[in-house]
């Protein structure tokens, strides 16, 4: 009787120690669900400070020449579809 229940006892701390594994790998995916998603539908920010910033230099390039030089607009004439 014994042996049966010091095995039944080890098998009861098998299955405790499966028990709290099987739950700290379900909080890690957990986890790392919730990390996926942010990252494929929350809001999206720059990574670096200063980096939205990177091409401003052509924008204040063309609104120099724009301010230079006043220039006319061409519109193409649409041809209206016929039924």
């Amino acid at each position: 009787m014994t042996d049966t229940s010091n095995s039944l006892l080890q098998r009861i701390a098998e299955l405790e120690k499966q028990v709290s594994e099987l739950e700290s790998r379900n909080v890690y995916l957990e986890e790392q669900f919730r990390l996926a998603q942010q990252k494929q539908f929350g809001n999206s920010v720059e990574g670096h400070p200063g980096q939205g910033e990177l091409f401003n230099e052509l924008e204040v390039e063309t609104e120099a020449v724009e301010a230079e030089e006043p220039t006319q607009e061409i519109k193409p004439a649409r041809k209206k579809p016929v039924r």
